[in-house]
């Protein structure tokens, strides 16, 4: 296949609203409700047209929505000895579309994501991760962080190489409807 990642615009906000539906479906945490929908596409809308949130999505090959999304939101705290700048990212809303499954998006997006937080000299990123997305993560750097499934990553290593076409996306996002 020959995916495309891209930045996600303000118009992607339902899409990864969508892709986060089913993420908490398949983490098993099912909503009681849809109240939370409205005000996170208006979030992802708000936030998407910053440099706070960093998001990089693959469209779906059959040209209905997005297959695959992951973002990171980037903050600054109080500078520590291990990262002096204070900066760093969380990522979450990693999520494939089942149609799309076990067809290497979430990898494909997460190494994109990665090389753009590199390229913003973000130097540390956590997330918490299922026991499933284990082995993608530890692959791409992130280490155990503390008890349960966080995990951590350190900028300070070896760029993330890519497969020839598959380079990082362009830091300027595309126009989108």
């Amino acid at each position: 296949m020959n995916w495309v990642p891209r930045r996600a615009v303000p118009a992607d906000a339902g899409e990864l609203v969508r892709l986060r539906a089913l993420m908490f479906e398949a983490m098993g945490e099912e909503p009681l409700n849809g109240a939370w929908r409205r005000p996170c596409v208006e979030h992802f809308r708000r936030e998407l047209a910053t440099d706070r949130l960093v998001c990089v999505v693959v469209d779906a090959p059959d040209g209905q929505g997005l297959a695959c999304c992951a973002l990171a939101e980037v903050t600054t705290r109080a500078p520590r000895p291990t990262n002096p700048t204070g900066v760093s990212a969380h990522v979450s809303n990693v999520s494939t579309d089942p149609r799309w499954g076990r067809s290497g998006f979430a990898r494909v997006t997460m190494r994109h994501l990665l090389a753009e937080l590199d390229r913003r000299g973000v130097p540390t990123a956590a997330l918490h991760a299922t026991a499933d997305a284990l082995p993608l993560y530890e692959s791409l750097g992130f280490r155990p962080s503390g008890a349960g499934v966080e995990l951590r990553r350190s900028s300070v290593r070896a760029p993330v190489a890519f497969p020839s076409g598959h380079g990082p996306v362009d830091p300027v996002p595309p126009s989108r409807g």
